[in-house]
């Protein structure tokens, strides 16, 4: 098989869906790595790793459309392995948010984190990226078991992820995690950063919902 090192983007994009506030994060990528300088990675299948290869270096050249299509071709080949899927999808992910199709990233991205082979190196970032879309695309429950599974690892608090989980909680009405989860990401608030500001609208309308006006003046 060939070696390909596995590399994710990590969409910070958090939007919130109430209908009076979208917050929009910058999109942070990481770049490919070429298969020949990854020999330790996980193996995928020849003819998959020959088209993501040539995926790759059209990625590198900004040819996102013909990236797309070669990823495609590779989606298409018969006896995939999972590792195949997985790689697969990690690249149709990346393609797409560069793309600004954001729910094919989301169900590659979800993909990603359903899979049976997910290197450990790299499980937080697959729970990162799958958590986030997953949010935005208003697959809720998605959004909130790959958020869990994120932090169930054990990692520093991420205000971007805490404020996407506190509105896949409030859009199913669960008013107490949700209002939990955004008062987390206010206090995750890297230094020098604004409070994400999805967060502080949540927290509101948590305690409007509640009927907890004293608390939402405050917080206004």
């Amino acid at each position: 098989g060939i070696s390909l090192k596995t590399r994710l983007f990590r969409p910070a994009r958090a939007a919130c869906l109430l209908g009076f506030v979208t917050v929009l994060t910058t999109i942070q990528t990481v770049p490919p790595v070429h298969a020949a300088t990854a020999p330790t990675g996980p193996k995928v299948s020849v003819p998959v790793g020959k088209l993501l290869q040539a995926a790759e270096k059209l990625v590198d050249a900004n040819d996102l459309t013909t990236a797309l299509g070669i990823i495609r071709q590779a989606q298409a080949l018969p006896d995939q392995t999972p590792i195949d899927t997985y790689e697969i999808n990690n690249f149709l992910g990346n393609i797409s948010v560069r793309l600004n199709d954001h729910a094919t990233a989301a169900t590659a991205y979800e993909a990603m984190a359903e899979s049976p082979v997910i290197p450990d190196a790299e499980k937080a970032a697959t729970y990162r990226i799958a958590s986030l879309p997953a949010t935005e695309a208003q697959h809720f429950d998605k959004g909130i078991k790959y958020a869990n599974a994120f932090f169930a690892l054990g990692g520093p608090p991420d205000d971007v992820v805490l404020a996407s989980v506190s509105q896949a909680y409030y859009f199913k009405n669960d008013w107490a995690n949700a209002e939990t989860m955004a008062k987390k990401a206010v206090a995750a608030t890297p230094t020098g950063k604004f409070p994400n500001q999805a967060a502080l609208q949540i927290i509101l309308g948590t305690q409007l919902k509640q009927n907890r006006q004293n608390e939402a003046a405050a917080t206004t």
